[in-house]
């Protein structure tokens, strides 16, 4: 925010000095005409004040383009900071959740946070509302009797996994984290592998987490 302060005080000192050089061209341009109409020596008055009136414009016109310039930047860093998306959510209290003849796509209905309302606790669906740079994380528990095998995946492409062994009196946590680009539209899921199960109670130990770094603006 800082960064749009400065630049929005940069704009209204450019526009205060606009506003004087549009008053000061005012006067030369009067000038002119005036010394255009007169005889003499107010004839090369008229020509000196001319040669200024040129050179006035220039610098008029010069820095309407900065102010122009100006305005769009201010206008893509508040484009930029009204792009806050992140979420958090646990898989809510299921206690032992599998096994599964097949891969099973996990719905993580207990949201911590939502901001953007990018993900979707029905589906456990993320859809990248703007294009950027986004980071995932997510974690899990086993039941002791199965295994657990967790498969975070980019529109329907495997992208990378946490897997635990079944022990014998244990529970084992696992988890893995990641930085995606994404385009608009672009959806970001964990599934739960076939034949195993995972694990989830109060203390929320299965987890699904992203948030955006940066918008990419190309």
């Amino acid at each position: 925010m800082a960064s749009i302060s400065s630049t929005v005080s940069s704009l209204a000192m450019r526009k205060f000095y606009l506003v004087l050089l549009v008053l000061l061209g005012c006067s030369y341009s009067s000038v002119g005409q005036v010394s255009k109409v007169s005889a003499g020596d107010t004839q090369t008055l008229g020509s000196i004040d001319g040669h200024s009136g040129i050179d006035l414009l220039k610098a008029l016109r010069a820095l309407e383009a900065k102010l122009r310039a100006n305005e769009a930047e201010l206008e893509r860093l508040k484009k930029k900071d009204s792009h806050k998306i992140g979420f958090a959510a646990s898989l809510g209290n299921k206690g032992n959740y599998g096994p599964f003849s097949m891969d099973t796509k996990l719905v993580y209905s207990n949201v911590f946070s939502n901001t953007g309302n990018a993900y979707n606790p029905s589906t456990g669906m993320f859809t990248a509302p703007i294009k950027g740079l986004y980071y995932f994380s997510f974690s899990g528990i086993n039941s002791p009797s199965t295994s657990m095998f967790l498969l975070l995946y980019k529109n329907e492409k495997f992208i990378l996994s946490c897997y635990t062994d079944p022990s014998d009196d244990r529970f084992y946590t696992a988890s893995n984290s990641v930085s995606l680009n994404l385009e608009v539209g672009d959806q970001v899921y964990i599934n739960l592998g076939r034949n195993t199960s995972v694990f989830n109670n109060d203390n929320d130990h299965t987890t699904f987490v992203g948030h955006l770094l940066f918008v990419n603006l190309e």
